[in-house]
């Protein structure tokens, strides 16, 4: 039944709409009904009071009508988007559809909210699917790429893909390489290959995602081939990955690292003290590295060894005549350890004189003597002042209990006396 434009116009009359947009909305509507739409008048006016372009929603509806594509006009009215979204939303849909890439309103309603051009999505999708053909719009909802442009998105990927055949797409976006900056990424996998050590693209991302420094570990690469070191790629990752400064160590490995120690503290036998510059030379490692006692660890024990060796010494005289003999011993020593440095060279520079320890301890005794003696003193004059406390406590007690016995004496006395007084008192009465 063909719909005629009085009638629509009558209707219009109900609706709040200004005079000149009636005929456009009119106009749209009997299309719509002519097309085979089941679209009602109410729904429309929905559309035109979210301010939607209808020129250009016309236009689309029009293109899914000549691909057979049905347009859901219930659920679209009840999508909240801005002017600027809703055509967006609208396209991304329509073009879905035609090209058969499974979604719905609420899938396409997560993309528009962040504001991606959804038509672009799926151009991008569309391109992918020359790879993987099973790439769906939700495997671009579990990263955050959807935060970029989806050419830039595609233009990456396809970048990789080349580069690396082997490399799985969904892997990728799960990885969210977009935080990555891609192009190092390639110039690393290149370099590695070039170096005929290769880390595939898979394992680049991974540990650039799990904090690896990638540029440290190509760079310590570059240093063991041009210093014609041969070291395993793993060595280097696995260094890199316990926070080591690899390209650092394979420098050191290959030049040693001399170290200046601060002033050694010892003594002699004479009671002097003597500080000793000591300077050792070590290289890592970096095939074991991770054996054995740390730098910090074998630096303690040359410490240890050098205080030890010194102090069988009878004066720093004897020490200075033998700095070469003390040095070498102390080096065999250290080389017994397991450590994750070798230690190649040790060196006691100078000893000089410090403290003279026996003599400040001979001060020190005769300090605490004295200071024996005079707390020897006072607990003595303490306990003779207790002894005469007690013998005053004592005496007291005595005179004390003496007066009481008297004072009963005086008592039975006085009684006695009164009884003979009433006694003469009742013979005289009596006579």
């Amino acid at each position: 039944m063909k719909h005629n434009r009085k009638n629509e116009y009558e209707e219009l009359l109900n609706y709040k709409v200004p005079k000149e947009d009636k005929k456009k909305i009119a106009d749209t509507f009997i299309f719509l009904q002519n097309s085979g739409s089941n679209i009602q008048l109410s729904q429309l006016i929905s559309f035109y009071n979210k301010k939607i372009d209808i020129d250009k929603f016309i236009n689309i509806l029009k293109s899914a009508k000549e691909n057979n594509v049905e347009f859901p006009f219930k659920e679209f009215v009840k999508v909240r988007l801005i002017k600027r979204d809703f055509i967006n939303f609208v396209e991304g849909y329509m073009y879905a559809k035609k090209n058969n890439i499974e979604t719905n309103i609420n899938e396409l309603d997560f993309f528009a909210s962040l504001k991606i051009n959804l038509s672009e999505l799926i151009e991008a999708i569309l391109k992918l699917r020359k790879y993987e053909q099973d790439l769906t719009l939700s495997d671009f909802k579990k990263c955050s790429a959807c935060l970029y442009k989806p050419s830039e998105l595609v233009e990456l990927i396809i970048k990789l893909k080349e580069t690396d055949p082997e490399i799985e797409l969904k892997k990728i976006i799960l990885l969210q390489y977009t935080k990555y900056e891609v192009n190092k990424i390639l110039d690393y996998y290149k370099t590695t290959r070039r170096l005929n050590h290769p880390i595939t693209l898979h394992e680049l991302l991974r540990l650039n995602d799990e904090g690896n420094n990638l540029e440290i570990i190509v760079k310590s690469l570059q240093t063991a081939q041009k210093a014609k070191l041969k070291i395993d790629i793993k060595n280097i990752i696995a260094l890199d990955t316990a926070g080591e400064n690899v390209n650092q160590l394979i420098i050191q490995y290959l030049k040693g690292e001399q170290i200046i120690l601060k002033p050694v503290h010892s003594s002699v036998k004479n009671g002097m003290e003597v500080l000793a510059k000591v300077s050792i030379t070590i290289r890592p490692d970096i095939f074991n590295f991770f054996e054995g006692i740390n730098k910090k660890a074998l630096i303690s024990k040359v410490k240890e060894n050098i205080i030890s060796k010194i102090s069988k010494h009878e004066n720093i005289t004897q020490v200075s005549n033998t700095l070469p003999e003390i040095s070498a011993k102390v080096l065999t020593e250290i080389k017994k350890n397991k450590s994750s440095y070798y230690v190649e060279n040790i060196s006691l520079i100078e000893v000089i004189t410090g403290r003279n320890l026996k003599a400040e301890l001979e001060i020190e005794k005769l300090k605490a003597e004295s200071e024996i003696y005079r707390l020897r003193a006072e607990i003595f004059e303490a306990n003779l002042k207790v002894e005469k406390l007690k013998k005053e406590e004592k005496k007291y007690a005595g005179h004390h209990k003496h007066g009481e016995h008297k004072s009963g004496h005086d008592e039975h006395s006085k009684h006695k006396s009164e009884n003979s007084e009433h006694k003469e008192h009742k013979v005289k009465e009596h006579h």
